[in-house]
């Protein structure tokens, strides 16, 4: 996804605020292609889903009411079919009795928007966004000095706009996670790009920024997606159990700690070994979802993943659709060996072994193996026309749910299994 900024006009006009909402109108009749545009806002302190509100289209306007909160901080949230792009604003009811304009120059975005914050938002970005360009298109050129100045200068430039203007302690603290994490992804960045060219980075993100608990322990950096990430990256400890308490034992904020424990669990659900460890690890995960009163689905979605261990039955619950939309129970095939073959239509390695497959079925046409192919297609029209053209024959079925390859534990495609004449798994991958 490209990280551009939108390019959008903007007008609110007569907001008030009513239940704790503010009533806001989105003007795009100054941009082209203004229709294929949708506007979403989100408070800046709040990622969740719930939270975000996705503005009602009307002619060239976009209008609703999104939820007071105390910052006074939201992401405007602008994208198209092409891409989708954000940038910070301050929503003051003071700020918003005229009309205020957007526009965007070679994706640089400028607004009439007034007031110190909305003033030092503007500032952070130019200066952020001038410094990620010169990362992401120099770092690797850069001696390891020029690197490390770099990357504690989106520090050094969150102090030079704080200290510009008289702004509220909500502000000034996200400009400050703003910088640290942009600082924090632009070092992974570097890592990659320079282990890519054969060049090493030879300090440690320590050394160009304070530790994420001093600095993310905070409701407003659980706003911050990458903040996330930041944490995980530097909880001590390798298993599950030492990583979680780390995280319970190191930060105070509720929001931090919901927001990172099921990354944390969904990770260790994705690479476990069910076939060989399957008990020990239902007892673990036991253990830890009494310990932090987890959610039960954890514990759920990891036994049912044990479909993953030869053996046992294929999953159950899974709505498979063939080519004209019929439901068709896997049951269907039992009597022989199958050889499941999990695919979509959108995967080249999945379409370029087609053929192979295809010969290999006609290879073993008497043998009394059945061959079954399950798209993941979330749609079926793709799916269909790919069949079409790559001329794909004989049992074509579709999990348009993506369910199966959860249940199965799948981590890519092409990925095949064979079945026994009793339904149970035979061979994973």
């Amino acid at each position: 996804m490209k990280s551009i900024l939108p390019l959008i006009l903007l007008l609110l006009s007569g907001i008030s605020s009513t239940a704790g909402n503010l009533s806001v109108t989105f003007d795009l009749s100054g941009n082209p292609g203004n229709e294929e545009m949708n506007i979403n806002l989100r408070p800046a302190e709040d990622y969740s889903t719930a939270a975000s509100v996705t503005l009602t289209p009307s002619g060239t306007l976009r209008t609703g009411d999104i939820p007071v909160y105390p910052s006074g901080l939201y992401y405007l949230y602008c994208y198209t079919p092409q891409f989708q792009t954000s940038i910070p604003v301050s929503l003051d009811a003071e700020s918003f009795k005229t009309p205020v304009k957007v526009s965007v120059n070679d994706y640089i975005v400028s607004t009439s928007l007034t007031g110190p914050v909305n003033s030092a938002l503007v500032d952070a970005n130019s200066r952020f966004t001038k410094r990620s360009r010169l990362l992401g298109n120099k770092s690797v050129e850069m001696t390891d000095d020029e690197l490390r100045d770099n990357l504690r200068g989106f520090s050094t430039d969150a102090d030079a706009v704080i200290s510009a203007a008289n702004l509220p302690a909500s502000a000034q603290e996200f400009i400050r996670l703003w910088a640290y994490t942009l600082a924090s992804d632009s070092y992974s960045m570097a890592l990659y790009m320079r282990s890519r060219a054969d060049k090493q980075v030879t300090f440690s993100v320590s050394d160009i920024l304070p530790s994420p608990e001093s600095t993310l322990d905070s409701p407003m950096a659980a706003g911050f997606p990458s903040a996330m990430s930041a944490v995980i990256s530097t909880l001590p400890g390798k298993t599950l159990e030492e990583r979680l308490e780390a995280l319970h034992s190191g930060y105070r904020t509720q929001a931090i700690k919901d927001n990172v424990t099921p990354m944390l669990i969904e990770s260790f659900l994705s690479k476990f070994d069910y076939k060989n460890d399957f008990e020990s690890g239902e007892a673990r995960l036991q253990a830890l979802t009494e310990k932090y009163s987890l959610p039960a689905k954890y514990l759920a979605g990891f036994r049912a993943r044990r479909a993953t261990v030869p053996g046992l039955p294929f999953p159950s619950g899974i709505t498979l659709l063939d080519r004209d939309g019929n439901i068709v129970d896997f049951s269907a095939f039992r009597g022989k060996y199958v050889y499941v073959d999990l695919w979509a239509s959108w995967c080249g390695p999945c379409c370029k072994e087609v053929p192979h497959l295809q010969k290999l079925e006609q290879e073993l046409r008497d043998s009394g193996i059945e061959f079954v192919s399950i798209s993941c297609d979330s749609s079926t029209e793709p799916w269909l026309k790919k069949m079409e053209q790559l001329s794909m024959h004989g049992n074509q079925l579709i999990d348009t749910t993506g369910e199966l390859n959860r249940r199965l534990n799948v981590r890519g495609i092409p990925h095949f299994l064979i079945y026994d004449p009793q339904g149970n798994l035979h061979t994973y991958k």
